[in-house]
């Protein structure tokens, strides 16, 4: 069962959530700008004050997908 699946049985989630699902279902398809987007969308919903650990998973996740794009200074160079 995919990440989708398991949020749709495991009840509502935010828009955060959304936004991180989707850019996981556009890297997988090699849409890697797409994700670039959501995963910095998500991220600007979130405040590194009250949920740094959420922040840092993003941040890696976008690194990661940025490297995934040859950008690699770009990935080494993320803050929130």
């Amino acid at each position: 069962m995919g990440p989708g699946a398991r949020a749709w049985f495991a009840g509502p989630v935010g828009p955060g959530e959304l936004l991180t699902n989707a850019a996981d279902a556009a890297r997988s398809s090699g849409r890697i700008k797409r994700a670039l987007v959501l995963l910095t969308e998500a991220l600007d919903q979130l405040d590194p004050a009250t949920d740094p650990a959420r922040v840092a998973l993003l941040l890696m996740r976008l690194g990661h997908a940025r490297w995934g794009t040859g950008d690699e200074p770009a990935c080494l160079v993320l803050q929130p």
